[in-house]
């Protein structure tokens, strides 16, 4: 009985013992984490979803992450990110829940920018009227809604639980609000859309303010047509790349009517010279252009184009 009791005592200690070192293991391998909120006062328009990256800000915390950065995609509210090694990191984060816009260079904070996907043509036409007006030059659409959300040097605390940390979203895009009078005969209009020229092409995120390359967009137009009245509004990623100090602008609409297509280009450089690369929004509002759509239908004022060609109506802006 001696014999077994003492078998019994060993094996408990032992027992106990394994279990202590089971718990320092795991204390000392403490995953760290931290609670990440948002503050949304600087957006027009809450996101549902974000992406939020580390980035490694120094060499001793890149030797800890194996992919070289870690990714959380996370609801607008606040939420835990767990394991993340303890150090310095540079974090940048923006919302994923868009359609037309392209993320480039994830691996590169510095690189990380947005652009978004392009036009697809519509007929054979149409691609060669907007190359001859743009020179080739690629066609995209405009960007959805987005915010971006930077912070440097946020040190993660070894054996933290729930480490705070508050990111401010703001907008990384520019929204454009147009208003071009005096277009008669829209109750003939099927589809009108519109294109701007030498915008920013993409965005960087990591930075405050700084784009990249020149593009045109293509965006859907609204019409009043007791208004003779062309309207509506789009984002863009800056009314030009920041590099550039000018850059003239041309507004095309694409007219589709019944039995034939026109495009009419307006000159918009004056109306836009008056905004910098800062400005959040703008605002064109181009006066009466005297144009008739009703001359350019098949039978009425000696045109005949085929469909699906396009004609060109050229307007001198009475500024």
């Amino acid at each position: 009985m001696e014999k077994l009791f003492l078998t019994v005592a060993v094996i408990f200690c032992m027992m106990t013992g394994l279990s202590s070192c089971d718990y320092k293991d795991l204390e000392e391998n403490n995953p760290n984490s931290v609670m990440l909120d948002f503050s949304w006062e600087k957006v027009d328009s809450i996101p549902r979803s974000i992406r939020v990256v580390f980035y490694p800000a120094d060499n001793d915390t890149k030797a800890k992450v194996s992919q070289e950065r870690l990714v959380f995609d996370v609801y607008n509210g606040r939420s835990i990110l767990p394991y993340i090694p303890a150090g310095r990191y540079n974090i940048s984060a923006w919302n994923t829940d868009t359609e037309q816009n392209v993320i480039e260079s994830l691996s590169k904070r510095e690189d990380l920018s947005a652009g978004t996907t392009t036009v697809m043509a519509d007929s054979p036409g149409s691609r060669t009227v907007l190359d001859s007006l743009y020179c080739n030059q690629e066609i995209f659409n405009t960007p959805d809604y987005m915010v971006k959300a930077n912070e440097e040097n946020f040190n993660v605390l070894d054996h933290s639980q729930n480490q705070r940390l508050t990111l401010r979203p703001d907008s990384m895009v520019v929204e454009v609000n147009y208003k071009i009078h005096g277009i008669s005969g829209l109750n003939l209009v099927k589809q009108i859309k519109g294109v701007m020229n030498n915008v920013a092409k993409k965005r960087f995120i990591s930075y405050e303010n700084e784009t990249k390359d020149t593009a045109a967009v293509m965006f859907d137009s609204k019409f009043d047509e007791k208004e003779n009245l062309v309207y509506g509004s789009f984002y863009i990623y800056g009314i030009r790349p920041t590099e550039l100090e000018q850059a003239s602008h041309s507004l095309t609409l694409f007219v589709w009517l019944e039995e034939k297509n026109l495009f009419i280009p307006v000159d918009i450089t004056k109306a836009v010279e008056k905004y910098s690369v800062d400005d959040k929004r703008i605002f064109i509002d181009i006066p009466d252009l005297g144009i008739d759509l009703q001359k350019y239908v098949s039978g009425v004022g000696g045109f005949d184009v085929s469909i699906g060609s396009w004609e060109d109506i050229e307007v001198d802006i009475p500024w």
